[in-house]
């Protein structure tokens, strides 16, 4: 019994010191919440977010790994969104070669998504220590904002004779925005 209850202690312990532990109304069970969460920091229509966890004995390592899985979370998320969109917009509008015309537009997008994933902001950032494990545990959220993705897409397409002239600005920001409302990360 007094294995059971050690182990027990030992579980609650390290549950404690990595996110903040409530208790329920539900018998035997426990609520965590975690620091950089998905309800403090969703995305909108203004940013693309995404959240993270990177655990090390090392603190300069967990913070790399947190802020890479966020980083790599996020370029997933905007990628999925910028092809629909991409998808949509091409259905949308009147071009010869339909897919050639979608591929080299879809390749500049993602050039610019790439470029962008480096200027994402830190919104939140917590760092925990587990004392029994003795590692490091990173939450970070990060945000990368949509006006200055759509800026730099046009900027890209813009340089491009071809596809400048086949593009409809204004007719790409409406899917995009109509996209993001539906985008749920």
């Amino acid at each position: 019994m007094k294995k059971i209850s050690i182990n027990a202690l030992a579980i609650l312990f390290l549950l404690a010191s990595c996110d903040v532990v409530k208790e329920t109304t539900v018998p035997d069970t426990i609520t965590i919440v975690q620091p950089c969460n998905v309800k403090d920091y969703p995305s909108s229509t203004e940013v693309f977010r995404a959240r993270a966890v990177g655990v090390s004995i090392s603190q300069p390592t967990a913070k790399k790994k947190a802020t890479s899985n966020a980083r790599g979370e996020l370029g997933t998320s905007v990628e999925v969104l910028m092809k629909l969109v991409t998808n949509n917009f091409v259905e949308s509008i009147e071009v010869e070669d339909r897919e050639a015309f979608k591929g080299v537009f879809q390749s500049t997008i993602m050039e610019v998504v790439k470029k962008k994933m480096s200027n994402t902001i830190i919104v939140c950032d917590e760092l925990r220590y587990n004392k029994v494990t003795k590692k490091y545990s990173n939450y970070v959220a990060i945000e990368l904002n949509t006006e200055n993705l759509l800026k730099e897409i046009n900027s890209q397409i813009s340089s491009d004779e071809e596809l400048k002239a086949k593009f409809a600005e204004h007719k790409f920001k409406q899917i995009f925005n109509e996209e993001m409302k539906n985008f749920d990360q």
